[in-house]
């Protein structure tokens, strides 16, 4: 009767509902679109074994002599495949002067950099910069062109460097960057990714500042404008 039809009936509801269940159970979680070098999900243990790893980097920094950033954790970009790898942000800065180092039309300049330097040392995120005995960079000669110097650093995240660089009290030396420089025709910077606890050489950043004009921005140089992920596809 009608009874005996409702009671099919709810039967029926019930096991499609079961298969459609098992079915979504079976089918693979969406992906989403997520690109390539997306961060892969470190599992606990590959968690631990990323917490042993970064302790040992920081003290190979400390070896080195490496300045390592109390002030803030570090934005750590891990790969979790065969390994876990830490990349820190390396940068090469470059500028030609309108007047060698010794001319009073530089002196405000040279009178600043002691004071630069010591703040991107304070600043968070910051790991290592090129530098002397003399305590800077500018007596280091890139270029056969004697007036051109060269900056080079590295930092624990774009965000680290971006925020020293254009956030801070960075920024007043900055706006007088014409009374003491010239136009390049080349870029004047140029950021790839290191293996944290590495320290980049000149000829290295130099080669990569020329694929920059040559090519553009890519994995192997890029700027603030157009950034890449860090990954094993730095070369």
């Amino acid at each position: 009767g009608a009874r005996g039809r409702q009671d099919l009936q709810m039967i029926g509801t019930r096991c499609s509902s079961l298969w459609a269940a098992h079915v979504r159970s079976t089918l693979p979680a969406p992906s989403y679109g997520m690109p390539s070098y997306s961060r892969v999900i470190c599992s606990d243990e590959q968690h631990d074994k990323s917490i042993s790893n970064n302790s040992q980097s920081h003290a190979m920094r400390q070896t080195r002599g490496l300045h390592s950033s109390r002030h803030a954790p570090r934005d750590r970009h891990r790969v979790c495949n065969d390994r876990d790898v830490d990349w820190h942000l390396a940068q090469l800065n470059i500028a030609r002067l309108r007047a060698p180092l010794d001319d009073p039309a530089t002196q405000d300049f040279v009178d600043a950099l002691d004071g630069i330097n010591a703040l991107a040392e304070a600043s968070p995120g910051f790991v290592w910069r090129l530098q002397t005995d003399d305590g800077n960079a500018t007596s280091i000669k890139a270029f056969d062109d004697e007036l051109m110097i060269t900056n080079m650093s590295t930092w624990e995240s774009i965000q680290a460097l971006s925020d020293f660089a254009y956030r801070s009290g960075h920024v007043d030396y900055l706006r007088r960057k014409r009374e003491w420089f010239d136009a390049i025709a080349s870029s004047r910077l140029v950021l790839w990714w290191v293996p944290a606890g590495t320290q980049p050489t000149v000829a290295d950043a130099i080669e990569r500042l020329g694929e920059l004009d040559a090519l553009g921005s890519s994995a192997r140089a890029f700027t603030f404008a157009k950034p890449f992920p860090p990954g094993p596809h730095q070369g």
